[in-house]
């Protein structure tokens, strides 16, 4: 006879806990991020539908805003950023973003100075940093350079403080009771 623990169930459980989504914030005072047309093409460059399939098994929301997406209160009519290099390459170089020297990262001039458009991602969570390698390889195709740096929880909070990032990820987890 078998042993009780010999074999294997797979059971499918889904619950109302609190629901919550991820998110990237940028510092609309740094010169890479002051352009809602740079932001957006950001977004085209997160290749979501990806990420779901990849580490959620497609379990989970595409979020289009802070509200919970099956939320009786969220506005069905908005969808979700598409991925698409096209159109991200198109919307930055129409925001004045090219390789003008040629070195696989794209620059602008701002303000007399060229600015490559390179910046760091600040992450306290090491789990979520597999999603952010994942963008980096979508925004090098773009000829954006990322880097992720993981920090302690103690400094994460002084960086978001101070206001001392470029990029930052945040969670918002909330409940409709």
């Amino acid at each position: 006879s078998k042993p009780e623990w010999s074999h294997l169930e797979k059971n499918e459980v889904e619950h109302d806990a609190n629901k919550g989504y991820s998110f990237i914030a940028w510092n609309l005072k740094n010169p890479l991020f002051k352009a809602k047309d740079v932001r957006i093409a950001m977004a085209h460059l997160m290749d979501r539908e990806l990420l779901r399939e990849k580490f959620q098994f497609g379990k989970s929301y595409l979020a289009v805003g802070p509200v919970y997406p099956q939320s009786m209160y969220a506005d069905k009519s908005v969808k979700p950023i598409e991925f698409s290099l096209a159109k991200a390459k198109t919307m930055l170089s129409e925001a004045g973003w090219s390789d003008s020297d040629k070195d696989g990262i794209i620059d602008k001039n701002i303000k007399g100075k060229k600015l490559n458009f390179t910046f760091t991602l600040f992450n306290p969570d090491r789990d979520s940093e597999k999603y952010f390698t994942v963008y980096q390889e979508s925004l090098k195709k773009a000829g954006i350079d990322l880097n992720i740096k993981n920090v302690d929880w103690n400094s994460f909070v002084k960086i978001l403080n101070e206001k001392k990032f470029e990029a930052i990820t945040l969670n918002w987890n909330y409940s409709e009771e």
